[in-house]
């Protein structure tokens, strides 16, 4: 093979056509899925970049409920081909597609006009979109919504159709007295009039037909009827047919008039498709992305490959739900060994990269909620190979496609073996497998390897850049977990699951006493990592959740102390301006005082009282000197809070030199000065009750709630109990989970939210945020 068509071949084994095949059923046109099922990893990091940001773009739209339209699409490139070359005319039905077409493409550019903020991308492909309202115009005048030219295409085509309806007329009514003749006679089968050929005659008996002079058109399957056209009527059947030969005529005229006009235009309405033809297709990712919660993927340069909870593309079509896979590959870490049970996921797991890959670089948001990939090819050796045909054996035949690998692998491509190195002795199958991961780490490619051979385990362990990974088994059900777990072995569990089908218990002793005491060792250290694992998995949740409560206690704390500070500078300004106040109304008391005493004191006696006066007032304008307090003796285990503070914590260092001493409020720590501290009596505990003696996730506001599945009356008291919360711990953010569905819960909370009168602004949540499923909310 070559190197194209052992990428292409690699594709095929990862499904990679099936995915495209699921994105084009959300595409609106046969061009869109066109598109779509041709679309395939880009090299160029700029245009997967474009691909993927006008898919993000596209996202916004729908998130914001903005209807693109996409609808009355049809593919007339052919047409338009047709109608370039000299005296083609196109059919009425062609028209039909092309007006409404033309139509489309005027609506979609109109659409995007303005929308350059938030979609610069679509704005300008949009924008190269060619439209002609004259030419637009002239279909819709000519043809109707049947592909029929109307009456009103041209005076002389209505004259015609009119002196048809006329004559038609006047010819019935001829045939009508004729028929009643002789049906009289009982001359006919039956009294009515049909066509044939183009003309009206009469169902005539065989036997009398030569009792009307006329022509006969036809006859009935039985033999038994004669269609004839009676000699009276020859004239007028004749001017209906020659009307009928001019008014085709007419109507071929207005369409090759229609075809000249539109020929013209050929050329820019062919290049307008490509455009709409890539929207359709960037449109239909959108909708794939936004059902599945997909992530818009990060393209780098360098070399490195993260996938944060990606899902297989492919299982989620049948699966209720399906276990993420997290990796993460580096230059320091750049091949991974999978090792675990069969049917444990190894495969899947394997898969789920590359797919994921491909689709990244191919324009497709991948269902991820975090995907990094640098522009490369897959290169994959799935499945079995064997072939009767060309005697191939299972090893030969995956042997001969991953030579074929190593000569055309290049650095920074990614490499997917399932299971290698069987087929063969296991001892001689695990050496050559870790002799052909050896030579794709010199060629710095990315390699996912999945295994049950031991050696392997130990080559992962014992060589720099490669890392073990282990899929998850649960040893109380005996069933696989389907979580891959980076950083330790795997095991195959194959008398567990032996022990489970009811193998023979002396069968499986004797198989485990042939194992050697060294494998049984390994087997229950992989074990007991497992459950160590597991452990410090629930030890890593639980500690995250604390730091999410200590950091949200913090904020709140700080948010206290600040209000706190603020409030005594308000008093301290409030009481200088009161004594200002004070002080004024006595200076003129005394000034009117001293006016009604002048004429008794002498001048000295008036100075004196003056300057005692301006004494004061500079007193009062000055900066208050600290009121002596007694000072304060704390100790570790004081029970205290902040002054002006609701949070009740104990003190856990003294204060120092400086005053400065450490609180406990539940899991977080923080400084505060003596002055700041208030001493909490026993009496006080009792009366704030044993809840408020210390934090906890009680005290901590919700800052996000969720509403799926709740009734909407439900919800609306569900946001008021957060935001009345949220209020008193002095916090001004909300986000609100309501799901997208059919946007009436989100309407219903929307409404509540405009007439709240604690509420700043709120806004839809932006793609990292959650998008048109969450409502992030800004408090007073």
């Amino acid at each position: 093979m070559t190197r194209d068509e052992l990428i292409a071949s690699s594709l095929e084994q990862l499904e990679f056509h099936r995915v495209l095949e699921h994105v084009a059923g959300f595409a609106a046109s046969s061009m869109g899925v066109e598109h779509l099922l041709g679309l395939a990893p880009l090299s160029d990091e700029d245009a997967i970049r474009r691909e993927n940001r006008m898919v993000g773009e596209a996202r916004v739209c729908i998130q914001h409920e903005e209807v693109i339209p996409l609808d009355g699409i049809y593919d007339i490139r052919n047409a338009l081909s047709y109608a370039k070359i000299q005296g083609n005319y196109l059919s009425g039905e062609n028209f039909l597609h092309i007006g409404t077409t033309i139509l489309a493409l005027r609506r979609v550019r109109e659409f995007f006009m303005g929308k350059s903020a938030h979609a610069p991308l679509l704005s300008e492909l949009c924008a190269g979109i060619h439209i002609n309202r004259l030419l637009e115009r002239h279909i819709q005048d000519a043809i109707d919504d049947l592909g029929n030219v109307r009456d009103s295409a041209s005076p002389e085509l209505r004259r015609i159709r009119r002196d048809i309806i006329d004559r038609s007329a006047a010819l019935r009514q001829r045939l009508q007295r004729i028929l009643r003749k002789v049906s009289e006679d009982e001359l006919v089968t039956e009294e009515y009039v049909t066509l044939r050929e183009g003309r009206l005659v009469l169902p005539v008996k065989t036997e009398f037909k030569r009792k009307i002079p006329g022509i006969i058109h036809g006859e009935s399957h039985s033999g038994g009827t004669v269609f004839l056209e009676p000699a009276e009527i020859f004239d007028m059947n004749n001017e209906i047919a020659e009307l009928t030969f001019a008014e085709r005529r007419e109507v071929e005229r207005i369409l090759r008039v229609l075809t000249e006009e539109l020929g013209q235009e050929a050329d820019l309405f062919q290049g307008s498709l490509l455009r709409l033809q890539l929207l359709d297709s960037v449109v239909a990712r959108a909708r794939y992305a936004e059902k599945y919660n997909c992530a818009e993927p990060t393209v780098t340069d360098d070399d490195v490959i993260t996938l944060h909870n990606a899902c297989h593309p492919l299982l989620q079509l049948r699966l209720p739900s399906v276990v993420p896979l997290t990796i993460e590959m580096n230059r320091e870490a750049r091949a991974v060994v999978i090792s675990g049970p069969n049917a444990g996921g190894k495969t899947v797991a394997m898969k789920t990269l590359g797919l994921i890959t491909m689709m990244a670089l191919s324009g497709i948001h991948p269902p991820a909620t975090e995907c990094v990939v640098h522009p490369c090819n897959v290169f994959t050796d799935i499945g079995d190979q064997q072939s009767i045909e060309n005697d191939l054996s299972t090893f030969s035949a995956h042997m001969s496609r991953i030579s074929q690998i190593l000569e055309h692998v290049m650095m920074g491509d990614i490499v997917l073996l399932d299971e290698i190195g069987t087929g063969t002795d296991p001892d001689e199958g695990g050496g050559i497998a870790a002799a052909i991961l050896e030579f794709l780490l010199q060629r710095r490619t990315f390699i996912l390897a999945t295994t049950h051979h031991s050696y392997l385990k130990v080559f992962a362990y014992e060589t720099e850049g490669v890392v073990n990974a282990g899929m998850e088994f649960d040893t109380r059900t005996i069933t696989p977990t389907y979580r891959c777990v980076i950083g330790m072995p795997g095991n195959s569990y194959a008398f567990e699951l032996l022990e489970r089908l009811g193998l023979n218990p002396k069968v499986l002793q004797n198989a485990r006493g042939k194992l050697g005491e060294e494998r049984n060792r390994m087997t229950e250290i992989i074990h007991q990592l497992e459950e160590d694992l597991a452990q410090s998995r629930r030890h890593r949740e639980e500690y995250r959740k604390q730091t999410a409560e200590a950091e949200a206690l913090r904020a709140r704390l700080q948010e206290e102390m600040k209000e706190f500070n603020s409030r005594k500078q308000s008093i301290i300004a409030d009481a200088r301006e009161e004594a200002r106040g004070v002080l004024n109304n006595a200076n003129t008391l005394i000034e009117n005082t001293l006016r009604e005493i002048r004429s008794g004191a002498s001048n000295d006696q008036v100075k004196q009282m003056r300057q005692a006066i301006e004494e004061t007032r500079r007193g009062v304008s000055a900066t208050p000197a600290a009121v002596p307090q007694e000072e304060k003796r704390f100790k570790v285990g004081d029970t205290v809070k902040l002054r002006g503070g609701a949070q009740i914590g104990e003190l856990a260092i003294e204060p120092d030199e400086k005053g400065n001493a450490v609180v406990q409020f539940g899991a977080l720590r923080m400084r505060a000065h003596a002055d700041d501290l208030i001493a909490v009596s026993k009496k006080e505990l009792r009366r704030e009750g044993a809840g408020r003696q210390s934090v906890t996730n009680a005290d901590l506001a919700e800052t996000r709630i969720d509403l799926r599945g709740m009734f909407a009356d439900e919800a609306v008291v569900k946001v008021e109990q957060a935001i009345t919360a949220l209020l008193n711990s002095h916090i001004n953010r909300l986000e609100i989970i309501h799901g997208k569905g059919t946007g009436a819960l989100r309407r219903r909370i929307h409404d509540h939210l405009s007439h709240h009168p604690n509420v700043a602004e709120y806004r839809l949540g932006a793609l990292t945020e959650g998008g048109a499923g969450v409502t992030i909310v800004e408090l007073k």
